[in-house]
């Protein structure tokens, strides 16, 4: 005798049928416990499900959702950290917004990109040589104003002596001045 499917039989040649129990399935009267990356909530089941993404699965037990900072595929027995510029929650690893960055792994939000820097694609970088922020969240940095130079991120202003274009600094050359500061040109 061979028990329906969802059902099982507790010895070899035994005529009454058990319900398989849950995070089991059971088929040819014979009662298996899921695999890793699978689970069945429900009693009397012929198959296990796919365990959700976002979720891990241990065999024979249910599903659990990863903690903040880390992620899962479906079917996963296990959670992962969270990728550098990804934040991570309910298990879903999501790309950090423009302006935001995570620069560490396991992160569960992304953080505001601070002055000085721009964050794309949730990576942090400092402003080049020309340009400059001096306002957090920003995905470009600034074009420097003439009459200043840019480097480390900020603007300065251009001192006496010197004329600034273009985000740079030139000292003035032999036989030229600057006697003010905030210039573009030496006299």
């Amino acid at each position: 005798y061979v028990c329906p499917e969802g059902t099982h039989t507790a010895t070899t040649g035994q005529s009454v049928c058990t319900t398989c129990l849950k995070n089991y399935y059971c088929t040819g009267g014979v009662q298996r416990v899921c695999p890793a990356g699978k689970y069945q909530p429900l009693t009397g089941q012929s198959a296990c499900l796919a365990c959700s993404e976002g979720y891990y699965c241990v065999s024979g037990q249910d599903q659990v959702v990863c903690l903040p900072g880390k992620w899962s595929d479906a079917s996963s027995s296990s959670c992962y950290d969270c990728p550098r510029y990804f934040s991570c929650n309910a298990g879903v690893k999501q790309r950090c917004t423009d302006g935001t960055h995570a620069n560490n792994t396991a992160q569960s939000t992304c953080t505001t990109c601070p002055a000085r820097y721009y964050c794309t694609n949730g990576m942090l970088t400092l402003c080049a040589e020309g340009v400059y922020s001096d306002v957090t969240g920003l995905s470009a940095c600034k074009t420097c104003n003439a009459g200043y130079y840019c480097t480390g991120g900020n603007q300065i202003e251009c001192p006496i002596g010197y004329s600034c274009t273009g985000g740079v600094r030139t000292l003035c050359a032999a036989g030229s001045y600057q006697d003010q500061a905030q210039q573009t040109t030496c006299k």
